[in-house]
């Protein structure tokens, strides 16, 4: 290698996202088998605990609301298809789940939830671009509901979403700007 690599797949738009999904498998096929199999098993696991998610928050309406979410969730059609192969969006559910779930914390006032908000952001910036939808939802949500976050902790939140997304601005700057390029010829 001559550097190392700081971003990860071209998405369908030609953005690169970060390397996150690599560096979170490599362990994966390392320990267990360089099988493409093996990466399915923790795909399979995923979308169990984002059942059991699911059913933790919808339970907060009702214990039968959360019965019936995850049973619907469970026999999903394109959950049943999408979650048995590994790929980047097979952890989608369990970080929307968690980031949904923090806000209603966040706007319940239990500040503590800004650090699990904070990394379902940085995880959905570093895994598809589609995702990065929720930022400006997030942003929505803070101004509604007017949540007032501990400045140390959104300080904190906030270098961990510049750390972890400084790959790209390094891949950016090697590069030409290509990455933004493709994002700004997007729009």
């Amino acid at each position: 290698l001559k550097h190392f690599p700081a971003a990860g797949h071209p998405s369908s738009i030609g953005f690169r996202l970060g390397p996150l999904f690599y560096y979170l498998t490599a362990p994966i096929y390392r320990f267990f088998s360089p099988h493409p199999l093996s990466i399915g098993y923790l795909s399979v696991a995923t979308s169990i605990f984002s059942i059991l998610l699911l059913y933790k928050i919808a339970s907060k309406i009702s214990p039968k609301t959360g019965l019936i979410a995850s049973f619907l969730y469970s026999v999903s059609f394109l959950n049943v298809i999408y979650e048995r192969r590994g790929w980047q969006l097979s952890f989608e559910s369990v970080i929307i789940l968690v980031l949904i779930y923090s806000l209603l914390r966040l706007i319940k006032g239990s500040a503590n939830y800004l650090v699990p908000f904070a990394l379902s952001l940085i995880l959905m910036t570093q895994l598809e671009v589609g995702l990065f939808t929720f930022i400006p939802f997030s942003f929505l949500v803070f101004m509604n509901y007017r949540i007032k976050p501990d400045r140390k902790l959104l300080l904190i939140s906030f270098f961990l979403f510049i750390i972890a997304n400084s790959g790209l601005l390094i891949f950016d700057l090697r590069h030409n700007f290509l990455n933004s390029r493709y994002l700004l010829n997007y729009f």
